[in-house]
């Protein structure tokens, strides 16, 4: 199974990638709906984690976020990465790894992409 994300050449995700993190999307998504933990940087903000991709040495981590109902996404995700060390102090201690991985926040574009797809469908068969 691939997936989108940190790739060599040739090589796909491995398994112990996927495992890594799929308990990282989980753990932080705790840590930001946690209301005592960083609530004053997500406020009352709706968001969800879509995915989250990690480098195969398992040291880097990008976090796919999508924020609803914000005026400015940008804003939103500068607040979350100038606050990941927040995040990664907690979530080290959710995860029995090595390493901590450096964590990065992105807009994730992708159920953008998808509407205006279904747009031009609508468009075209209208």
């Amino acid at each position: 199974m691939n997936k989108p994300g940190f790739k060599a050449k040739n090589k796909s995700v491995s398994n112990r990638q996927l495992k890594v993190a799929e308990s990282i999307k989980r753990s932080v998504s705790e840590i930001l709906n946690n209301g005592k933990v960083l609530s004053f940087v997500t406020g009352d903000q709706t968001y969800t984690i879509s995915r989250v991709d990690i480098s195969p040495d398992l040291k880097n981590a990008k976090i796919y976020v999508i924020p609803f109902g914000v005026n400015n996404t940008d804003d939103f995700i500068d607040i979350l990465n100038d606050n990941n060390a927040i995040v990664k102090k907690y979530l080290i201690n959710k995860l029995v790894l090595k390493y901590a991985p450096d964590l990065k926040f992105i807009y994730d574009t992708s159920f953008d992409a998808a509407a205006r797809v279904s747009d031009l469908i609508d468009d075209y068969n209208s």
